[in-house]
């Protein structure tokens, strides 16, 4: 995944998207185009919900569609054309979302620069923090990953994307940088796994993303899983351990996708255990894999914290707590097994 600073956007779609998505996808009969998700009889602002990208919902004869503007780091046509591939033979386990394809028949289009794409829209529940609820995630998490893909190219290499995002909080925040609490991350991330290890890691599909946010449920599990602007081929032990720490240790603000003030990460050992035990109640994980669990467990809440440093959400007054973190998520693990 890419790792950019984030530009100056527009908010909102006005009748000129509208009509370029028309002419793009050979639309007829469009209605409009609706900022809002709807769960039952609640709905949301996607623009509160989310401030990565203008997304919204377009409806036509064929439907209802997901439409989205790819993020300033996935919009390059050799990184779309990346994803896609990975998608499109990710959509045989039912889990992905069907891609609308353009009527030159990629699945992409450019409005004044700007990437958008298109997609089945699959109506479902949102996160309600319930077991049920996160022991089909982590079961749906397994699915993706044993699913197998083609893939040209070198994989992710984990440890340099992490680090990468700790540089890029010390450049966007500059004068007014945290500059105690990125010591801490610095110092974090001079606990690096060695060639020798990180080589010996099975590499598979990865998600890139895995919160609860970019997860449709329904009444019996996960209908869909979305947005895989991070998706790339690596170690699935990110995609894992992010899921636990999203859905079961994270603290967000509202109904949004904000970190909470101050930034939390105290995990919930009951959905810690129940996203686990869907995940290795579906698939197995290697001996190599469970000796790095922790260390993966400590990069994920490192690039997490780095991200709430990218939005504004974090300061130095979080810096001795994020300093004291630490989740001995191997035993979890184990205990799962067990």
């Amino acid at each position: 995944m890419p790792v950019a600073r984030k530009p100056k956007t527009v908010k909102g779609f006005d009748d000129r998207h509208l009509h370029a998505l028309s002419l793009a996808y050979g639309m007829s009969d469009v209605d409009a185009l609706l900022p809002v998700i709807v769960d039952g009889t609640h709905a949301s602002l996607l623009d509160v919900r989310t401030e990565t990208s203008r997304k919204a919902l377009l409806e036509d004869e064929l439907g209802t569609w997901f439409v989205k503007q790819v993020p300033w780091y996935a919009d390059d046509d050799v990184e779309l054309a990346r994803k896609h591939a990975l998608t499109r033979q990710l959509g045989r386990t039912g889990l992905v979302p069907k891609m609308r394809t353009t009527r030159d028949g990629i699945g992409w289009t450019r409005i004044d620069g700007a990437a958008f794409e298109v997609t089945e829209y699959r109506r479902g529940c949102r996160f309600d923090g319930s077991t049920d609820q996160v022991r089909a995630a982590g079961a749906a998490l397994a699915t993706l990953h044993d699913c197998p893909v083609e893939h040209d190219g070198p994989a992710e290499d984990y440890r340099q994307l992490v680090a990468k995002h700790v540089r890029l909080a010390e450049e966007v925040t500059g004068a007014n940088a945290p500059r105690r609490l990125l010591a801490v991350l610095r110092r974090n991330l001079t606990d690096q796994l060695p060639d020798d290890v990180w080589h010996a890691l099975p590499m598979t599909f990865v998600h890139g993303d895995y919160s609860p946010w970019n997860i449709v449920f329904g009444s019996d599990g996960v209908i869909a899983v979305v947005d895989f602007d991070n998706s790339d081929v690596g170690s699935r032990l990110r995609d894992l351990v992010e899921g636990v720490l999203t859905a079961a240790g994270v603290r967000y603000q509202d109904d949004s996708t904000n970190f909470a003030r101050p930034f939390r990460c105290v995990l919930d050992e009951r959905l810690a255990t129940a996203f686990l035990s869907g995940y290795l109640g579906a698939t197995a994980l290697t001996d190599a894999e469970l000796a790095c669990v922790n260390w993966f467990a400590r990069a994920v809440h490192t690039e997490l914290v780095a991200l709430a440093i990218l939005r504004g959400e974090i300061d130095d007054d979080s810096a001795a707590e994020v300093a004291a973190w630490q989740v001995d998520l191997s035993a979890l693990v184990k205990e799962v097994l067990r």
